[in-house]
């Protein structure tokens, strides 16, 4: 799993940045009265001033006034640098140990998303394409996995998030369950639900200008699923877009602890295909 907080050497950056930059402040503070007589002194042709000259012994204006501008303008600057984190209320879950297919192209992404990725206000880790993603079986990878079981121990689950999309989806597929992602608890309870063609499983890609597409680009973009992602592309000749939807499945207050995720391909017994393909882009679960 991944933590939502910075990691250690971004924490120390953060800190190292900010007690240099206060010793910094210090040290031009301590500086500024001699500074100053220096400019006096250059400024009456190389005389000594006249009158007192700030003592160097009481800075406290100066080192108040270089620590607050300094400490200002650093953190400012790293927090816009800084990459987005998570309530720590958020899991996500590496599915690399689990990914079964590596293809720059995976899902369907020209520029692929990767790392930590805030899509519809929920982070989600999305691993480096040539890690991997879960890809069941198509007719042009037969011998891929029809089941993925990911092995879990989430306190006081709330919601689970997933991001997919699919490859192969024909429009004779539309309506139709062709895969089922099951929940395991740790009192034994099972909640499944099904992944329907057109509710929560379309295309991952597809051309725009073309009228002569069979497979399923649309769905009902209510309730459980929303479309959170899409890339416009230019493919060759033709424009194109990529998308990515996300599934929403609420969990029931009285479980405890999530403790397995299963997703099952179905289309051979539902739709007699090795098609279509479901794609598992990111999961991430949402504790109360």
């Amino acid at each position: 799993m991944v933590s939502n907080s910075l990691s250690y050497p971004q924490t120390v950056y953060l800190i190292v940045a900010t007690i240099s930059t206060a010793f910094l402040s210090i040290f031009i503070s301590a500086l500024w009265p001699n500074i100053i007589y220096a400019i006096v002194k250059i400024s009456r042709g190389g005389k000594k001033p006249r009158g007192r000259v700030p003592s160097p012994r009481r800075p406290i204006v100066w080192i108040g006034f270089w620590v607050f501008l300094f400490i200002t303008t650093i953190s400012a600057t790293l927090a816009g640098r800084a990459p987005k984190t998570a309530d720590n209320n958020y899991i996500q879950i590496d599915l690399s140990p689990w990914a079964n297919w590596a293809d720059l192209n995976a899902y369907a992404l020209i520029k692929p998303l990767t790392g930590t990725v805030i899509l519809d206000g929920i982070p989600f880790y999305v691993p480096m394409p040539e890690e991997g993603v879960i890809q069941t079986q198509q007719h042009t990878l037969i011998n891929e996995a029809t089941t993925i079981t990911i092995p879990t121990d989430i306190a006081y689950p709330q919601y689970i998030y997933i991001l997919l999309n699919g490859a192969y989806v024909r429009s004779e597929f539309h309506g139709i369950p062709v895969g089922i992602l099951s929940l395991t608890f740790s009192d034994g309870t099972i909640v499944r639900s099904p992944i329907i063609v057109g509710q929560c499983l379309r295309e991952g890609w597809h051309y725009t200008d073309d009228a002569t597409n069979d497979m399923v680009t649309n769905i009902d973009d209510t309730g459980i699923c929303k479309n959170v992602f899409a890339e416009f592309q230019t493919r060759g000749s033709h424009t194109a877009v990529a998308v990515i939807d996300k599934i929403t499945l609420p969990i029931p207050e009285s479980v405890v602890s999530l403790t397995q995720i299963r997703i099952e391909d179905t289309s051979v017994d539902t739709v007699n295909s090795f098609d279509p393909s479901i794609i598992i882009i990111a999961i991430t679960v949402q504790k109360k």
